[in-house]
């Protein structure tokens, strides 16, 4: 486990302080578990439930028929 060295404003690390010891943990859990918790691989609930909520959105289909066709390939091998 490695150790980094941070430099808070005190009113800023007294209110991580009491943040951390309101949740039952150290300083420096806390402030992994803060961090760890900002990181997201994927979008919010909220935003995810919304998809396809917004009328006049053409479907993909729509939008890939007016690329027209694709030109032919040659081959590889």
């Amino acid at each position: 486990m490695s150790q980094i060295t941070i430099y808070l404003e005190e009113a800023l690390e007294r209110k991580v302080r009491r943040r951390a010891k309101a949740e039952g943990l150290s300083v420096s859990k806390w402030i992994a578990k803060t961090i760890e918790s900002s990181e997201h691989d994927s979008w919010p609930a909220h935003v995810r439930d919304s998809f396809g909520s917004w009328s006049g959105v053409p479907d993909l289909k729509a939008i890939r028929s007016s690329y027209g066709k694709d030109a032919p390939r040659e081959r590889l091998d």
